[in-house]
């Protein structure tokens, strides 16, 4: 499982950070941050020297405003 945090950033803007991987990314909005968090992990985990499984990559989400 995949811990990542989403805060709210000093421009007004979410920001969604993974603890256990180097993936972050930003939305307007937590549901759209969430989004683009889901689709950055897609992203990493596309190249095949990040092998995981879809069990591996479901995502433990903490949001802190």
């Amino acid at each position: 499982m995949i811990k990542a945090i989403v805060t709210k950033g000093e421009d007004g803007y979410f920001v969604g950070e993974c603890e256990d991987i180097p993936v972050v990314t930003q939305g307007f909005s937590v549901k759209e941050t969430v989004s683009n968090l889901k689709e950055a992990i897609d992203l990493y985990f596309e190249d095949e020297l990040h092998p995981f499984s879809e069990d591996q990559k479901k995502l433990n989400l903490k949001i802190k405003i």
